[in-house]
């Protein structure tokens, strides 16, 4: 065994050698040079990643002698040229992603004989063509992503026998036609993303059937005709967007049965008629046909005939109301000038709204160097507001800054620390052991951790997660801990990090070698506690903390195999038993 040195420069020719291999993870390595064709030979590789490198040339078409690989990353470079005919022979593969590169060239037939894939992801290229049929015969896809391309054609009426998939996005493209009413098959759909296409005709009833959807985004195209009322059924949207399309007739009353809904865009459309009071808190009616005069807010009513507002707080009419604009992420504190942030968003256009919180509506906005943040904006007279401004500031904190400053560290006291914790080992225990593919996060630490106004922790920043394929063999799995590559338990140690941050106060690089430097048998648990607040008061808060010690250490074993999984970490939090020593008696 050697190590692996951070940046290896082009794919060395000798790992042809190594034909018993059967992990290869080369992830964010800064690589360059070609996938090299020899990578054919290693016939036991399962799992290949190759992603997020600077790799170009083209995918080699001896990659189709790999018949045992069941995962293929190759994202995130600059690969180019064609999709080789020769994959459809991984019958094996369960999880591609190929997306965010320079493919060209069409989407072969032949992948649609690899029966067993899950995951197929080819977004962001510059792929042509039609979309095969033949992807209708890959029962078992779970997700299915082809999104800005340059596809053109029809949707496939196959593509509704991929009766599990659940998320499916062909967005940005040349797509024309109308929807297929055999998309009604798909019934395990959540997300469903059409939009910025040519796609003509009605929206048909049968989507009506697609009770899990949760997202459904059709802006952008020459949809015509009235909405369906069978749309009232999809009781779990909380996102829909069919702005910019040729809609006409009235709003269905059954669309305000929709009480999960957090953001509706029908602007830009040819609507008219009554409108269902009970979404208006989460709509968008702007440049229709509507006139009506209502207690809605305005803004979303704009550019209609003869509408005006008369909701409480909210100039009559035509008043234009000033804006006030909070950075709430990312963790990093950054200074934008307005003027960069109205190009971002070229004037808060709605296009860019992400979501509407109780307090403003959020845009996302990509800055000229690349950084993506979100923004939060607020009308005028909730500025004015000190309820509203102050349940606004304290809705997102920082879990990194509540620990680095002495009025937020008091703030966060021992029982909102434990529950902290508690709150990041239920979503890794969720992430890693009841989605239907296991989600690893890679990158948990204090800055990606936001805390809302009740203190409850939600987990961010999910740029570097991954898939993982529940069913590579145990053999794979020992291999991927001998290579330190990133695992569950991997995302376990993280979390043992944070949780030890959250306890101690300090820096996890503090925190080694303050661990390192101390006779841990001399050293209680006590000694290692945040000095800048008092010892846990009572039994329970000393029995809690100390548990979370225990557990955050356990997490650091130098020996994966013996750290917890998060959901036993999980499990011991939510059913916490009382300890045999007080904490003071306790060592590390």
């Amino acid at each position: 065994m050697g190590k692996i040195p951070h940046q290896i420069g082009e794919l060395p020719l000798s790992l042809a050698n190594l034909t018993q291999l059967e992990y290869l993870s080369l992830y964010s390595n800064r690589l360059h040079g070609s996938v090299l064709p020899e990578i054919g030979k290693m016939k036991n590789l399962i799992f290949l990643d190759l992603g997020n490198n600077h790799l170009s040339g083209v995918v080699p078409s001896l990659l189709g002698h790999l018949t045992k690989l069941n995962t293929l990353y190759l994202d995130g470079n600059q690969i180019n040229g064609s999709i080789p005919f020769e994959i459809r022979h991984l019958e094996n593969l369960r999880l591609i992603l190929l997306n965010n590169n320079n493919l060209t060239s069409a989407i072969p037939s032949s992948l649609g004989s690899l029966t067993n894939l899950t995951s197929l992801r080819f977004g962001r290229n510059q792929i042509s063509g039609f979309i095969p049929p033949e992807i209708g015969k890959m029962k078992s896809l779970i997700i299915l992503e082809l999104s800005y391309n340059h596809l053109s054609g029809v949707i496939p009426s196959s593509l509704g026998n991929l009766i599990n998939l659940t998320y499916l996005s062909l967005r940005n493209n040349h797509i024309r036609g109308f929807i297929p009413p055999k998309i009604r098959k798909m019934k395990s759909l959540m997300r469903l993303a059409l939009s910025n296409n040519h796609l003509n005709g009605v929206i048909p009833s049968s989507m009506g059937n697609l009770t899990h959807l949760t997202s459904l985004t059709l802006q952008g195209n020459q949809i015509i005709g009235f909405i369906p009322t069978e749309k009232g059924n999809l009781d779990k949207l909380s996102n829909e967007d069919m702005s910019t399309n040729l809609l006409s007739g009235q709003i269905p009353f059954h669309l305000g049965n929709l009480k999960q809904l957090g953001y509706f865009n029908l602007s830009y459309n040819n609507l008219s008629g009554a409108i269902p009071l009970s979404i208006w808190t989460s709509i968008d009616l702007s440049h229709n046909q509507f006139e009506t005069q209502s207690r809605a807010p305005s803004e979303p009513l704009g550019y209609n005939k003869g509408s005006c507002s008369e909701i409480k707080g909210l100039s009559r009419c035509k008043k234009r109301h000033q804006i006030m604009i909070i950075i709430i992420v990312p963790i990093s504190t950054l200074l934008l000038l307005l003027r960069d942030i109205i190009r971002a968003t070229e004037d808060f256009d709605i296009r860019y709204c992400i979501g509407i919180r109780g307090y403003g509506s959020v845009y996302r906005a990509q800055l000229l160097s690349g950084k993506v943040v979100a923004l939060k904006k607020l009308q005028g007279w909730e500025s004015e507001d000190p309820t509203y401004l102050k349940s606004f500031e304290n809705e997102v904190k920082n879990l990194f800054c509540m620990l680095r400053y002495d009025v937020e560290t008091v703030e966060l006291d021992w029982v909102k620390k434990v529950n902290v914790v508690k709150g990041i080992a239920n979503v890794l225990s969720y992430m890693h052991h009841d989605c239907a593919l296991p989600i690893i996060h890679r990158d948990i630490s204090s800055n990606n951790i936001l805390l809302d106004s009740m203190f409850e922790a939600f987990v961010s920043d999910f740029g570097t997660a991954r898939l993982l394929d529940p069913n590579l063999s145990n053999h794979t799995l020992r291999s991927l801990r001998i290579l330190m590559v990133v695992t569950k338990k991997y995302d376990g140690y993280k979390f043992g990090m944070v949780a030890l941050e959250t306890i101690m106060g300090i820096h996890p690089g503090d925190l080694v070698n303050l661990l390192s430097s101390l006779s841990t048998q001399n050293t209680t648990l006590m000694d290692v506690l945040n000095p800048r607040l008092s010892s846990p008061k009572g039994s329970q808060v000393g029995n809690d903390v100390a548990l979370t010690l225990s557990l955050a250490l356990k997490s650091l074993n130098c020996n994966p195999q013996l750290r917890p999984s998060m959901q036993q970490v999980s499990w011991r939090l939510m059913t916490s038993k009382s300890l045999p020593q007080p904490i003071g008696a306790m060592s590390l």
